[in-house]
Protein backbone atom coordinates (compact mmCIF):
# COMPACT_ATOMS: atom_id res chain seq x y z
CA UNK A 1 0.00 0.00 0.00
CA UNK A 2 2.04 3.65 -1.27
CA UNK A 3 2.19 6.06 1.60
CA UNK A 4 -0.81 8.20 0.63
CA UNK A 5 -2.87 5.43 -0.51
CA UNK A 6 -6.89 6.17 0.69
CA UNK A 7 -8.36 2.53 1.72
CA UNK A 8 -10.91 0.68 -0.91
CA UNK A 9 -13.52 1.38 1.69
CA UNK A 10 -13.20 4.09 4.04
CA UNK A 11 -16.66 4.85 6.07
CA UNK A 12 -16.70 8.15 7.63
CA UNK A 13 -16.47 8.56 11.46
CA UNK A 14 -20.31 8.83 13.12
CA UNK A 15 -21.31 11.81 14.83
CA UNK A 16 -19.68 11.62 18.55
CA UNK A 17 -17.76 8.55 17.55
CA UNK A 18 -14.85 6.86 19.28
CA UNK A 19 -12.20 5.91 17.32
CA UNK A 20 -12.51 1.87 18.49
CA UNK A 21 -15.84 1.97 17.57
CA UNK A 22 -14.66 3.17 13.69
CA UNK A 23 -11.81 0.90 13.28
CA UNK A 24 -14.23 -1.79 13.68
CA UNK A 25 -15.87 -0.45 11.42
CA UNK A 26 -13.64 -0.02 8.70
CA UNK A 27 -12.09 -3.32 9.64
CA UNK A 28 -15.51 -5.41 8.82
CA UNK A 29 -16.52 -2.93 6.09
CA UNK A 30 -12.91 -4.46 4.19
CA UNK A 31 -14.15 -8.16 5.12
CA UNK A 32 -11.23 -8.17 7.62
CA UNK A 33 -10.96 -9.91 11.34
CA UNK A 34 -10.24 -6.55 13.55
CA UNK A 35 -6.91 -7.96 14.61
CA UNK A 36 -5.70 -8.54 10.90
CA UNK A 37 -6.92 -5.75 9.29
CA UNK A 38 -5.24 -3.26 12.51
CA UNK A 39 -1.84 -5.41 11.92
CA UNK A 40 -1.62 -4.90 8.24
CA UNK A 41 -3.07 -1.28 8.41
CA UNK A 42 -1.10 0.05 11.35
CA UNK A 43 2.29 -2.78 11.70
CA UNK A 44 3.74 0.19 13.76
CA UNK A 45 1.25 0.36 16.63
CA UNK A 46 -0.30 -1.93 19.01
CA UNK A 47 -3.80 -1.38 18.75
CA UNK A 48 -6.16 -3.62 21.26
CA UNK A 49 -3.81 -4.10 24.03
CA UNK A 50 -4.07 -0.75 25.27
CA UNK A 51 -6.93 2.30 26.17
CA UNK A 52 -6.28 3.62 22.10
CA UNK A 53 -8.75 5.99 22.60
CA UNK A 54 -7.18 7.44 25.25
CA UNK A 55 -2.96 7.21 23.68
CA UNK A 56 -3.91 7.15 20.06
CA UNK A 57 -0.84 8.45 19.21
CA UNK A 58 0.12 11.64 16.58
CA UNK A 59 1.34 8.86 13.75
CA UNK A 60 -1.68 6.79 14.12
CA UNK A 61 -3.99 9.58 13.96
CA UNK A 62 -2.08 10.71 10.79
CA UNK A 63 -2.53 7.74 9.29
CA UNK A 64 -6.00 7.11 9.73
CA UNK A 65 -6.82 10.83 8.10
CA UNK A 66 -5.08 9.32 5.06
CA UNK A 67 -6.29 6.77 4.57
CA UNK A 68 -9.86 7.78 5.10
CA UNK A 69 -9.58 11.59 3.74
CA UNK A 70 -10.66 12.63 7.34
CA UNK A 71 -9.45 15.78 7.94
CA UNK A 72 -6.66 15.56 11.02
CA UNK A 73 -8.65 17.68 13.51
CA UNK A 74 -12.02 14.90 12.98
CA UNK A 75 -9.77 12.06 13.08
CA UNK A 76 -8.38 13.68 16.63
CA UNK A 77 -12.06 14.68 17.40
CA UNK A 78 -12.66 10.49 17.88
CA UNK A 79 -9.98 10.30 21.06
CA UNK A 80 -10.07 11.42 24.68
CA UNK A 81 -6.98 13.57 24.04
CA UNK A 82 -9.55 15.84 21.99
CA UNK A 83 -11.27 16.59 25.47
CA UNK A 84 -8.19 18.21 26.82
CA UNK A 85 -9.57 21.96 27.65
CA UNK A 86 -13.02 21.10 28.05
CA UNK A 87 -13.28 17.98 30.31
CA UNK A 88 -9.76 18.30 31.86
CA UNK A 89 -7.06 20.33 30.88
CA UNK A 90 -4.34 18.21 30.32
CA UNK A 91 -4.93 13.98 29.54
CA UNK A 92 -2.29 11.91 31.84
CA UNK A 93 -0.93 8.76 31.18
CA UNK A 94 -2.86 7.59 35.10
CA UNK A 95 -6.28 8.06 35.96
CA UNK A 96 -7.63 11.20 34.53
CA UNK A 97 -10.50 13.28 36.04
CA UNK A 98 -14.12 11.91 34.87
CA UNK A 99 -12.54 9.54 32.20
CA UNK A 100 -13.76 5.84 32.99
CA UNK A 101 -10.59 3.27 33.38
CA UNK A 102 -11.27 0.17 31.23
CA UNK A 103 -8.90 -1.90 33.29
CA UNK A 104 -6.69 -3.09 29.90
CA UNK A 105 -5.57 -6.97 30.67
CA UNK A 106 -4.18 -8.16 27.46
CA UNK A 107 -6.81 -7.50 25.18
CA UNK A 108 -9.35 -8.09 27.65
CA UNK A 109 -11.06 -4.89 29.29
CA UNK A 110 -11.45 -5.60 33.30
CA UNK A 111 -13.45 -2.50 34.28
CA UNK A 112 -16.79 -1.17 33.49
CA UNK A 113 -15.28 1.55 31.74
CA UNK A 114 -17.86 1.99 28.55
CA UNK A 115 -21.07 3.19 29.53
CA UNK A 116 -24.09 2.51 26.59
CA UNK A 117 -27.86 3.55 26.09
CA UNK A 118 -29.91 0.16 24.95
CA UNK A 119 -32.13 2.54 22.88
CA UNK A 120 -29.55 4.65 21.26
CA UNK A 121 -27.79 1.35 19.93
CA UNK A 122 -31.52 0.19 18.77
CA UNK A 123 -31.94 2.86 16.60
CA UNK A 124 -28.44 3.15 15.14
CA UNK A 125 -29.08 1.77 11.96
CA UNK A 126 -25.29 0.81 12.38
CA UNK A 127 -24.84 0.45 16.10
CA UNK A 128 -21.60 2.04 17.23
CA UNK A 129 -19.85 3.56 20.64
CA UNK A 130 -20.02 6.91 21.72
CA UNK A 131 -16.69 9.17 22.83
CA UNK A 132 -19.34 10.64 25.57
CA UNK A 133 -20.09 7.19 26.50
CA UNK A 134 -16.46 6.98 27.94
CA UNK A 135 -17.02 9.88 30.31
CA UNK A 136 -17.86 9.53 34.39
CA UNK A 137 -20.52 11.96 34.37
CA UNK A 138 -22.99 10.25 31.58
CA UNK A 139 -25.17 8.06 34.03
CA UNK A 140 -28.41 8.52 31.89
CA UNK A 141 -29.25 9.45 28.42
CA UNK A 142 -30.87 12.93 27.76
CA UNK A 143 -31.89 11.82 24.75
CA UNK A 144 -33.82 8.81 25.68
CA UNK A 145 -34.07 9.71 29.51
CA UNK A 146 -32.96 6.02 30.42
CA UNK A 147 -30.06 4.68 32.61
CA UNK A 148 -26.98 3.97 31.11
CA UNK A 149 -25.54 0.45 31.64
CA UNK A 150 -22.07 -0.16 31.82
CA UNK A 151 -22.09 -4.20 31.69
CA UNK A 152 -24.06 -6.78 30.31
CA UNK A 153 -27.21 -7.71 31.97
CA UNK A 154 -27.00 -11.27 31.55
CA UNK A 155 -23.14 -12.54 32.14
CA UNK A 156 -22.32 -9.03 34.09
CA UNK A 157 -19.18 -8.83 32.05
CA UNK A 158 -17.66 -5.53 31.52
CA UNK A 159 -18.41 -4.16 27.38
CA UNK A 160 -15.54 -5.33 25.24
CA UNK A 161 -16.72 -4.48 21.95
CA UNK A 162 -13.80 -5.12 20.15
CA UNK A 163 -13.49 -8.83 21.05
CA UNK A 164 -16.39 -10.00 18.77
CA UNK A 165 -14.76 -11.34 16.22
CA UNK A 166 -11.36 -13.02 18.59
CA UNK A 167 -13.62 -16.38 19.31
CA UNK A 168 -12.70 -17.44 15.51
CA UNK A 169 -9.55 -17.22 14.47
CA UNK A 170 -9.68 -17.52 10.59
CA UNK A 171 -13.15 -15.99 10.18
CA UNK A 172 -14.12 -12.64 10.09
CA UNK A 173 -17.47 -12.15 11.39
CA UNK A 174 -19.43 -9.16 10.91
CA UNK A 175 -21.30 -9.29 14.52
CA UNK A 176 -22.52 -5.84 15.09
CA UNK A 177 -21.42 -4.12 18.26
CA UNK A 178 -24.67 -3.98 20.30
CA UNK A 179 -23.64 -7.93 20.87
CA UNK A 180 -22.28 -9.12 24.18
CA UNK A 181 -18.52 -10.39 23.00
CA UNK A 182 -18.86 -12.86 26.08
CA UNK A 183 -22.60 -14.58 25.99
CA UNK A 184 -24.11 -12.83 22.85
CA UNK A 185 -26.91 -10.98 24.64
CA UNK A 186 -27.95 -8.05 22.69
CA UNK A 187 -27.59 -4.87 24.57
CA UNK A 188 -30.54 -3.47 23.01
CA UNK A 189 -32.96 -6.21 24.81
CA UNK A 190 -31.97 -4.63 28.03
CA UNK A 191 -34.78 -3.95 30.45
CA UNK A 192 -35.18 -0.37 30.80
CA UNK A 193 -34.68 1.89 33.34
CA UNK A 194 -36.60 5.32 33.08
CA UNK A 195 -35.03 8.67 34.93
CA UNK A 196 -38.05 11.04 35.50
CA UNK A 197 -36.00 13.21 37.76
CA UNK A 198 -36.44 16.83 35.86
CA UNK A 199 -33.97 18.20 37.87
CA UNK A 200 -31.43 15.68 37.63
CA UNK A 201 -32.12 15.41 33.23
CA UNK A 202 -31.86 18.77 33.21
CA UNK A 203 -28.40 19.47 35.13
CA UNK A 204 -26.90 16.49 32.86
CA UNK A 205 -28.12 17.89 29.75
CA UNK A 206 -26.26 21.47 30.97
CA UNK A 207 -22.97 19.26 31.92
CA UNK A 208 -23.52 17.81 28.05
CA UNK A 209 -23.85 21.71 26.93
CA UNK A 210 -21.17 22.72 29.02
CA UNK A 211 -18.84 20.53 27.68
CA UNK A 212 -19.78 21.21 24.29
CA UNK A 213 -19.07 24.78 24.44
CA UNK A 214 -16.10 24.83 26.61
CA UNK A 215 -17.73 26.83 29.23
CA UNK A 216 -20.56 27.59 31.39
CA UNK A 217 -22.41 30.61 33.24
CA UNK A 218 -22.46 30.80 36.60
CA UNK A 219 -23.59 33.91 39.01
CA UNK A 220 -23.27 36.07 35.48
CA UNK A 221 -19.58 34.74 35.70
CA UNK A 222 -18.12 33.15 32.43
CA UNK A 223 -16.20 30.09 33.90
CA UNK A 224 -14.01 27.33 31.52
CA UNK A 225 -15.64 24.17 31.31
CA UNK A 226 -12.73 21.97 32.46
CA UNK A 227 -12.43 24.22 35.83
CA UNK A 228 -16.21 23.66 36.42
CA UNK A 229 -15.74 19.87 35.79
CA UNK A 230 -12.37 20.13 38.06
CA UNK A 231 -14.66 21.02 41.34
CA UNK A 232 -17.59 18.88 40.10
CA UNK A 233 -15.60 16.13 40.60
CA UNK A 234 -14.30 17.12 44.01
CA UNK A 235 -17.77 17.29 45.14
CA UNK A 236 -18.50 13.65 43.46
CA UNK A 237 -15.27 12.78 45.64
CA UNK A 238 -16.37 14.28 49.04
CA UNK A 239 -19.85 13.17 48.49
CA UNK A 240 -19.15 9.63 47.64
CA UNK A 241 -15.97 8.66 49.34
CA UNK A 242 -14.77 11.54 51.50
CA UNK A 243 -15.80 11.01 55.39
CA UNK A 244 -16.03 14.25 55.89
CA UNK A 245 -18.93 14.75 53.10
CA UNK A 246 -21.12 11.75 54.78
CA UNK A 247 -22.92 14.93 56.55
CA UNK A 248 -23.83 16.37 53.38
CA UNK A 249 -24.82 13.18 51.44
CA UNK A 250 -26.90 12.68 54.40
CA UNK A 251 -28.81 16.14 54.40
CA UNK A 252 -28.64 15.80 50.69
CA UNK A 253 -30.99 12.08 50.68
CA UNK A 254 -33.35 13.77 53.59
CA UNK A 255 -34.34 16.66 51.66
CA UNK A 256 -34.46 14.93 48.46
CA UNK A 257 -36.17 12.19 49.49
CA UNK A 258 -33.14 9.66 46.86
CA UNK A 259 -31.16 7.36 48.78
CA UNK A 260 -28.62 4.81 47.40
CA UNK A 261 -26.80 1.61 49.39
CA UNK A 262 -23.07 2.73 49.52
CA UNK A 263 -21.17 -0.48 50.14
CA UNK A 264 -17.98 0.27 52.24
CA UNK A 265 -15.09 -0.28 49.70
CA UNK A 266 -11.57 1.15 49.47
CA UNK A 267 -12.21 2.93 46.37
CA UNK A 268 -10.22 6.69 46.24
CA UNK A 269 -10.99 7.46 42.64
CA UNK A 270 -14.56 8.70 41.75
CA UNK A 271 -14.17 7.15 38.20
CA UNK A 272 -14.04 3.64 39.42
CA UNK A 273 -16.97 3.91 41.79
CA UNK A 274 -20.15 1.69 40.59
CA UNK A 275 -22.55 3.59 38.13
CA UNK A 276 -24.89 3.32 40.25
CA UNK A 277 -23.19 5.27 43.15
CA UNK A 278 -22.17 7.94 40.50
CA UNK A 279 -25.63 8.21 39.33
CA UNK A 280 -26.73 8.63 42.92
CA UNK A 281 -24.08 11.44 43.82
CA UNK A 282 -24.43 13.01 40.74
CA UNK A 283 -28.36 13.61 41.32
CA UNK A 284 -27.73 15.23 44.76
CA UNK A 285 -24.83 17.80 43.26
CA UNK A 286 -27.94 18.51 40.92
CA UNK A 287 -29.69 19.81 43.90
CA UNK A 288 -26.63 21.23 45.71
CA UNK A 289 -26.19 23.17 42.64
CA UNK A 290 -29.61 24.21 41.64
CA UNK A 291 -29.47 27.79 42.70
CA UNK A 292 -25.84 28.80 42.50
CA UNK A 293 -24.39 29.53 44.94
CA UNK A 294 -27.04 30.25 47.71
CA UNK A 295 -28.13 26.41 47.66
CA UNK A 296 -24.93 25.32 48.02
CA UNK A 297 -23.83 27.75 50.66
CA UNK A 298 -26.72 26.73 52.65
CA UNK A 299 -26.33 23.07 52.70
CA UNK A 300 -22.16 23.36 53.03
CA UNK A 301 -23.34 25.23 56.34
CA UNK A 302 -25.76 22.95 57.85
CA UNK A 303 -23.70 20.32 56.89
CA UNK A 304 -20.63 21.63 58.78
CA UNK A 305 -18.44 22.13 55.98
CA UNK A 306 -15.57 24.66 56.30
CA UNK A 307 -13.55 25.88 53.27
CA UNK A 308 -10.30 23.60 54.07
CA UNK A 309 -12.94 20.50 53.68
CA UNK A 310 -14.32 21.78 50.28
CA UNK A 311 -10.62 21.93 49.07
CA UNK A 312 -9.04 19.12 50.46
CA UNK A 313 -6.46 17.36 48.33
CA UNK A 314 -7.27 20.17 45.19
CA UNK A 315 -3.88 20.73 43.85
CA UNK A 316 -5.64 23.96 42.42
CA UNK A 317 -8.26 25.74 43.47
CA UNK A 318 -10.42 27.06 40.32
CA UNK A 319 -10.83 31.22 41.57
CA UNK A 320 -14.73 31.17 40.39
CA UNK A 321 -14.98 28.36 43.85
CA UNK A 322 -11.54 29.45 46.29
CA UNK A 323 -14.00 32.87 46.09
CA UNK A 324 -17.22 31.34 47.09
CA UNK A 325 -15.63 29.26 49.78
CA UNK A 326 -13.53 32.62 50.91
CA UNK A 327 -16.48 34.87 51.27
CA UNK A 328 -19.34 32.03 52.65
CA UNK A 329 -17.53 29.34 54.43
CA UNK A 330 -14.00 30.45 55.67
CA UNK A 331 -14.14 29.60 59.42
CA UNK A 332 -10.59 30.14 59.85
CA UNK A 333 -10.13 32.44 63.45
CA UNK A 334 -7.69 34.64 63.72
CA UNK A 335 -4.94 34.27 65.77
CA UNK A 336 -2.64 36.07 67.86
CA UNK A 337 1.74 36.39 67.02
CA UNK A 338 4.11 35.65 69.39
CA UNK A 339 5.04 39.66 69.37
CA UNK A 340 1.40 40.33 70.26
CA UNK A 341 1.21 37.88 73.45
CA UNK A 342 4.77 39.51 74.49
CA UNK A 343 3.61 42.84 74.09
CA UNK A 344 0.78 42.10 76.63
CA UNK A 345 2.66 40.61 79.21
CA UNK A 346 5.18 43.35 79.34
CA UNK A 347 1.69 45.51 79.70
CA UNK A 348 0.66 43.17 82.42
CA UNK A 349 3.51 43.27 84.30
CA UNK A 350 4.78 46.94 83.97
CA UNK A 351 0.97 47.35 85.38
CA UNK A 352 2.05 45.13 88.48
CA UNK A 353 -0.52 42.93 87.15
CA UNK A 354 -0.85 39.13 88.21
CA UNK A 355 0.36 37.38 84.75
CA UNK A 356 -1.67 33.91 84.41
CA UNK A 357 -2.93 31.72 81.54
CA UNK A 358 -5.78 33.08 82.76
CA UNK A 359 -4.91 37.00 82.28
CA UNK A 360 -3.66 36.79 78.80
CA UNK A 361 -6.47 35.34 77.26
CA UNK A 362 -8.47 37.47 78.67
CA UNK A 363 -6.87 40.80 77.91
CA UNK A 364 -6.64 39.27 74.06
CA UNK A 365 -10.33 38.59 74.12
CA UNK A 366 -9.56 34.71 73.90
CA UNK A 367 -11.86 31.88 74.95
CA UNK A 368 -9.00 29.43 74.19
CA UNK A 369 -5.56 29.49 72.05
CA UNK A 370 -3.25 27.09 71.72
CA UNK A 371 -0.42 29.86 70.71
CA UNK A 372 -1.08 31.37 74.12
CA UNK A 373 -1.08 28.27 76.19
CA UNK A 374 2.12 26.96 74.02
CA UNK A 375 3.98 30.75 74.81
CA UNK A 376 2.46 30.51 79.19
CA UNK A 377 3.58 26.66 79.42
CA UNK A 378 7.21 27.79 77.94
CA UNK A 379 7.30 31.26 79.75
CA UNK A 380 6.10 29.82 83.73
CA UNK A 381 7.10 25.99 83.13
CA UNK A 382 7.09 25.86 86.89
CA UNK A 383 3.42 27.38 87.12
CA UNK A 384 2.16 24.53 84.89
Amino acid sequence: MRQFEMWPVHPSRLSDELLSSWLIRIAQAHGLKLHTFTHRAFPSYSIWNRDIDKTAPDGLIKIISQRTGQSLPEVHQSTLKSLEGYLFETLIPGNTKWLLPIGVYHRKRKRNGIVTCPLCLAEDTIPYFRRLWRIGFTVVCTKHSVWMIDECPVCKNPISFHRNDFYHKYIATQKSMNICSSCGFDYANTELEIENDSIFLTFLNNLEKTLNKGYITLDDKIVYSHLYFYVLHQLVKLISINKHGFKLRQLLESESGFTCDYTPSKITFVDTLPLSQRRHALRLISRLLNSWPHSFIVACKKAKLTRSRLEKDMKKVPFWYSDILRNNLDETSYGPSVEEIKSVHNYLHSCGKEITRKSLLEFMGYKDSQLINQYYKKTFPLQN
